[in-house]
């Protein structure tokens, strides 16, 4: 069905037509659902495709073999800088094949790239289309883009620079590249400079412009309505495209990596307290938690880093999370080196909102009396939740194998389905599953006595059926009874 209406729209629109609706802001979303349906189907490398249109005969350059260039085109110069229409290029560039996609590559963004990563409309398409750029056209952007990262934070305008450090790690390529753009967008340039990479980047700000608002923080001695009137003020909170690209820089290989991590140990207790009680910056330190480019010695110097300040961590919503987090990484060894740092703290967990959440798991009375009995428990409980994970990405690709082709056609019923059964079932759940059962056992019982009556029924000796016989007959003797005497009761009652 699908196929035949782009059939039919190919048929009854023409090219200039097809060019017209990228402009309308309602006919610009169908056509941008057509293109997709169109390369669903494996019809966009044809000629005369909606996509060929769109791309002013790209498509139709691609499927000669000799062509290494087009001619560049007015029309889709303009796609770029539309607010309508970009979304429309954004889906030719992510959908087109390579052939077409290295053609417009060559012809309208190398070269040009400088100015499209800055432009308010064009910086969406660009970060687009590095998604999905090779190793040579990754590094011809890096090289043309050096002179505009400062002014991609300046404007904020970051998704350029994120594309391009994903796509790095996507690759493994050009990973220097990525960590050099990130210093020259925050305008650090000695090694001083570079502790300085991660509160810069949290804040999205050049490094003279953060030192420069670093001196409108509160001092030790103001009050604390002071310092949370200050650190809810836009300057002082952590951005997300930030936090996002420091969530990039991380995934880096070693040692590309390693400027990351050693801004995070050059900051003070205070300072890495702060990023993770806060719901964005703390995103950060789960990465470095989670991310297999962050060697295992590394993790451990950053768990450790707490050890004297885990009461103070824990004291906060977001805080207590990563707690759990750096607990739940921590060797036996390691564990107990934090439990013991917070027996003097006990009260002060106990006393604390969400402290004591973090204090349960510490077990610290158990370790007090029985410290070799704690280290068999928490040895133990770490060797249950590793291989319950492994159990359960196993289960899952066993899943995805015996999944019934129905259900892939549809993944919206299997995920309902999974959301089920994979649900863990509280006691209001274990009840309804019994009175359900409870019902179909009755349902089950009624059945069976009724197939029971039914044949007890049946097996009734034939005197029933002769009377029901004898009763037809006086019935029918009625019906065929004279009405005579119904006019002689009239006459009767007259007189």
């Amino acid at each position: 069905m699908s196929q035949r209406f782009v059939e039919a729209i190919r048929n009854e629109l023409g090219d200039n037509e097809v060019r017209a609706l990228a402009a309308d802001k309602v006919a610009s979303p169908c056509l941008l659902m057509l293109l997709n349906v169109e390369a669903e189907l494996e019809m966009a490398d044809e000629h005369g495709s909606l996509m060929d249109r769109v791309t002013v005969g790209a498509v139709s350059a691609s499927l000669d073999q000799d062509t290494k260039s087009i001619d560049p085109s007015d029309y889709l110069g303009t796609l770029f800088r539309d607010p309508t229409s970009s979304h429309l290029l954004e889906t030719v560039l992510s959908r087109a094949s390579a052939k077409p996609f290295a053609l417009i590559w060559n012809t309208y963004l190398q070269g040009k790239l400088p100015r499209l990563a800055i432009h308010p409309v064009g910086n969406f398409v660009v970060a687009k289309a590095l998604e999905r750029a090779d190793v040579n056209q990754l590094a011809i952007a890096y090289e043309e883009l050096q002179d505009v990262w400062e002014k991609m934070i300046t404007t904020s305008r970051t998704g350029v620079l994120r594309a391009a450090v994903d796509r790095s790690v996507a690759l493994r390529t050009s990973e220097q590249g990525a960590t050099e753009a990130a210093f020259s967008a925050l305008n650090l340039a000695s090694d001083e400079d570079k502790k300085y990479l991660v509160p810069c980047m949290l804040s999205l700000k050049r490094l003279s412009v953060f030192i420069s608002s670093k001196s409108a923080q509160p001092s030790s001695s103001s009050t604390h309505e002071n310092k949370r009137k200050i650190d809810n003020e836009p300057s002082t909170q952590s951005s997300i495209q930030g936090s996002l690209l420091l969530q990039s820089l991380l995934k880096l290989s070693s040692p590309h990596n390693q400027p990351v991590i050693d801004s995070l140990e050059a900051l003070d207790s205070s300072e890495l307290i702060k990023i993770a009680h806060n719901a964005t910056s703390s995103r950060v330190l789960d990465v470095l938690l989670d991310s297999e480019t962050v060697p295992i010695k590394v993790k451990r110097s950053f768990v450790q880093s707490f050890i004297g300040n885990y009461h103070l961590l824990v004291d906060d919503r977001i805080g207590s999370r990563v707690g759990d987090r750096c607990f739940a990484f921590a060797d036996t060894y390691l564990k107990e080196k934090i439990a013991r740092s917070l027996i003097p703290q006990e009260q002060t967990l106990a006393g604390s909102y969400y402290g004591k959440f973090f204090s349960r798991n510490l077990n610290l009375y158990l370790l007090k009396r029985r410290p070799d009995e704690w280290k068999t428990f928490q040895s133990n409980k770490k060797a249950e939740n590793h291989s319950s994970s492994t159990t359960n990405a196993n289960d899952a690709k066993n899943d995805s194998k015996n999944i019934p082709s129905a259900e892939l056609a549809d993944p919206s019923v299997f995920k309902k389905k999974r959301k089920r059964e994979t649900r863990v079932k509280d006691e209001i759940d274990e009840l309804f599953d019994s009175s359900h059962n409870n019902k179909k056992s009755k349902s089950h019982k009624v059945a069976a006595v009724d197939s029971s009556a039914t044949v007890k029924v049946a097996k009734e000796p034939s005197g029933d059926t002769l009377m029901d016989k004898g009763l037809k007959d006086i019935f029918d003797a009625i019906r065929a009874a004279p009405k005579t005497d119904h006019n002689k009761v009239k006459g009767r009652v007259k007189h």
